[in-house]
């Protein structure tokens, strides 16, 4: 190549040196919106601003997600596993750690609405791995697709349409304030003990904390437009 400019020769030095090492691009920060429909506030923080969420935003660890009527987003996160977000709800972002091999963490929280979850159990070591969080239960992945309500009255229903999920009581913070407890004081950890709940099974937490009796169910029969839009979603993930 003799003759280049000494210039023109470090451009192409890079430039081989780009194209040579794919591996270097850099990995997501963290969850990422992959659908927003309708009004959809977001704040990084307790204290942010509150903005208009949009397609490809980054969801933050402590974050905060409110969407309005006839709103929903699609949530992906760094291993592909979804959350989906309903109308009416109010989500938080509490951790997303994803270091591959097993180790990976992921908690969030759902106040009040409706979420939908398929978590890849191969990402997760077990099922205090994916926990989401509602006012009167806890529940953690086992490889699952679920749909979760979390009602103003507190109470809360699951329902599981693939792979399982332990269901039990929140902790009880020693010390916290009953503001900051965002499930019913006369819930504790002696009510009652974890449950699992296996595909196509169906569980109510009432809003004093205690669950119901687990019952099934068939798909084919579920007339709800949130439930069928999820589902034909997942069929063209």
């Amino acid at each position: 190549m003799t003759g280049y400019p000494t210039g023109f020769m470090l451009i192409l030095i890079v430039f081989a040196v780009c194209l040579a090492s794919p591996a270097q691009a850099a990995e997501p920060l963290g969850p990422r919106l992959t659908f927003v429909e309708g009004a959809v506030e977001y704040k990084q923080t307790f204290r942010s601003p509150g903005v208009a969420a949009v397609v490809d935003m980054v969801i933050h660890p402590g974050s905060k997600i409110t969407t309005g009527n006839n709103s929903r987003i699609e949530i992906t996160l760094q291993d592909e596993s979804v959350v989906r977000i309903g109308p009416n709800s109010v989500y938080r972002t509490k951790l997303a750690s994803f270091s591959g091999s097993k180790r990976n963490r992921f908690a969030a929280e759902l106040d009040r609405g409706r979420l939908w979850v398929r978590a890849r159990s191969s990402s997760f070591s077990n099922h205090n791995s994916f926990r989401i969080t509602t006012p009167s239960a806890v529940l953690g992945i086992r490889g699952t697709t679920y749909d979760l309500k979390a009602n103003e009255d507190k109470s809360a229903e699951v329902s599981v349409f693939e792979g399982s999920v332990a269901v039990g009581p929140p902790p009880i913070e020693e010390g916290a304030a009953h503001e900051e407890i965002a499930w019913p004081e006369e819930v504790s950890e002696s009510v009652w003990e974890e449950i699992i709940l296996g595909q196509l099974q169906r569980l109510r937490i009432e809003s004093d904390g205690e669950p119901g009796q687990t019952t099934s169910f068939s798909p084919d029969d579920e007339k709800d437009p949130w439930i069928d839009w999820n589902r034909l979603r997942d069929q063209q993930k």
